[in-house]
């Protein structure tokens, strides 16, 4: 009876002495980053790799689509749209709002994105996009107007572009050079479409700060992270 008790002592001793991550059942997840690769171990009764690849996916998410044309926009909008809205995450605030986030910047951009391309045959249409803001609706009556209300606009984009750029009068013999052209006013409207009312409208939509706290909760999922290997920088 005496050797009974103490077997039983010792192996409750042993269970308490066992680390917690190895009493679960463990699961790997191999990902990598930029420089390295990684083995994360987690809980398989928690989590599976699907879900942790669409969260990874997340936290390491670039929100860019483009188009020429309204269909090519379109296709390449659907696509990123349809991609997120499919991702399975891990179900914790912190990522569902990155992921509804993510999206709403998408559905926002998109709305730009398509004045942006109607503009180039129909410029009226930009009269419908932020036109409270004085600086769009400057932009938006040189578009509109054209010749050389236009050029002076261009001239004048160019001169505060000028202020934080390295080689201002290079920026300058630029525009010189195209204000000489005969396609010119094709030049400067492009041009103040692309670097006066679109970096402007597109600074005020909403943005998703991803400032790399979605990293560390995606981190924080597992029992523990193994570095496996990095390149040399």
């Amino acid at each position: 009876m005496k050797n009974g008790w103490f077997s039983v002592v010792l192996l409750f001793t042993a269970l308490c002495s066992t680390p917690v991550w190895a009493q679960k059942k463990l699961a790997v997840l191999d990902f990598s980053d930029d420089l390295c690769t990684y083995k994360g171990y987690y809980d398989a009764d928690r989590y599976n790799d699907t879900v942790l690849n669409d969260t990874y996916f997340l936290t390491r998410a670039t929100l860019y689509f483009d188009g020429d044309d309204l269909t090519e926009l379109e296709n390449s909008y659907t696509a990123m749209k349809n991609q997120f809205s499919s991702l399975k995450i891990v179900q914790t605030p912190e990522f569902i709002l990155a992921r509804d986030s993510m999206l709403r910047y998408i559905e926002e951009s998109y709305a730009i994105q398509k004045v942006r391309v109607q503009a180039v045959d129909n410029p009226e249409v930009l009269k419908g996009a932020f036109g409270e803001n004085k600086q769009v609706k400057q932009y938006v009556n040189a578009l509109v107007a054209g010749g050389d209300e236009l050029l002076e606009e261009y001239g004048l984009l160019v001169k505060e572009q000028m202020k934080r750029n390295a080689y201002p009068d290079a920026l300058w013999k630029k525009y010189e050079a195209n204000i000489k052209l005969d396609q010119r006013y094709e030049i400067a409207f492009d041009y103040v479409l692309t670097y006066g009312w679109w970096n402007q409208v597109n600074d005020l939509i909403y943005h998703y700060d991803n400032d790399g706290s979605l990293t560390e909760k995606f981190y924080e999922l597992f029992v523990r992270v193994v570095t496996v290997d990095c390149d040399e920088v």
